[in-house]
């Protein structure tokens, strides 16, 4: 199955984090937390198809059903979070917290602020 435009945009994104000027002393700003969701969910959509064999596409569109979104604004989103790479690598953060978060059951910044 070809990747979809959201999941090599997110391939992208983890590639640009990994070429950040490691003596930069600019504080990176604060990710979208619905864009930080929405990955989440995004990556828990994959997940969920991979283990129970049900649709991916479809669980996808559930998933940007549910978060208001769809992938063409997902993909925007990434596309300019990619043009620094500060901001890609605060974004890969928070969404790895989030995952974490999820596996481990533990609250996450994003859940404490009342945030999505």
């Amino acid at each position: 199955m070809r990747p979809t435009r959201p999941s090599a945009a997110l391939a992208v994104l983890l590639l640009v984090a990994g070429c950040r000027d490691p003596e930069g002393e600019r504080e990176p700003p604060p990710p979208d937390s619905t864009l930080v969701a929405v990955l989440t969910e995004l990556h828990l959509a994959d997940a969920r198809a991979e283990t129970t064999g049900a649709s991916r596409d479809s669980l996808r569109r559930v998933a940007f059903e549910a978060m208001g979104t769809d992938s063409a604004a997902v993909s925007r989103a990434l596309d300019e979070a990619a043009r620094d790479p500060l901001a890609a690598e605060a974004l890969w953060s928070a969404v790895s917290a989030r995952l974490e978060g999820e596996r481990t059951g533990a609250p996450t910044p994003a859940d404490s602020s009342g945030n999505p």
